[in-house]
């Protein structure tokens, strides 16, 4: 175990697939009567938990596999909430902090999985239209004006853009992204992601003498 408290790659992908497996017999064994809500934060747990593929190396075995579990997983949570919105009248907007946060990460994980190898192996098209989806969720969630998620929204936005904007083979895409999939912050645990996002990002701008983002 690393100072960070991290175990090794090797147990990591052990108890993934343990836990992966315990997960998704929870959603089988209530799936039949769970409400819609139920079901969102079922598919938040999972995003939540598959995150940690941002932890791994780019050499260890199930690396490439558990890219792909955590583009699944963030595409049916986003996809689950976005239709809850729809159908449920509007919810979002009274959406808690948790789905807030894990709305949050799921855009920063298509932000880096669309700018990055992994996009050639994706519908790139409707990855693209689910981040400008999320993007939009998260100022549906904004209740005053410059308020976080307001904030959150313009800076995912922003980064984006300057990421490139998933085109394929990163056209465009910022410094800030190159081998940016492992990442560097990991203190922070599943919203190590967003942290490790806007730290890389942030010090790009200040390299490239644009001013200070304080």
């Amino acid at each position: 175990m690393d100072p960070v408290g991290l175990v090794s790659d090797e147990q990591r992908s052990i108890m993934s697939e343990f836990m992966a497996r315990e997960l998704e017999e929870i959603e089988e064994k209530l799936k039949p009567d769970a409400s819609v809500i139920t079901m969102m934060y079922l598919r938040a747990a999972s995003l939540h938990f598959r995150l940690s593929a941002f932890f791994d190396s780019p050499d260890s075995p199930d690396y490439q596999s558990h890219l792909f579990y955590l583009w699944q997983s963030t595409c049916s949570f986003l996809e689950c909430a976005f239709d809850l919105n729809n159908t449920g009248g509007g919810l979002l907007p009274y959406a808690t902090n948790y789905i807030l946060q894990m709305i949050v990460a799921a855009g920063f994980a298509l932000l880096k999985l669309l700018n990055s190898f992994f996009a050639e192996k994706v519908k790139l098209v409707y990855g693209r239209e689910l981040f400008l989806k999320t993007c939009q969720a998260i100022r549906t969630i904004s209740v005053a004006t410059n308020d976080l998620p307001s904030r959150l929204a313009e800076v995912l936005a922003q980064m984006w853009k300057s990421g490139g904007s998933g085109l394929r083979r990163g056209h465009g895409r910022g410094d800030w992204l190159e081998n940016a999939l492992q990442l560097k912050n990991q203190c922070r645990m599943s919203m190590s992601l967003v942290y490790d996002s806007v730290w890389r990002w942030r010090e790009e701008f200040q390299a490239k003498g644009r001013g200070n983002l304080e």
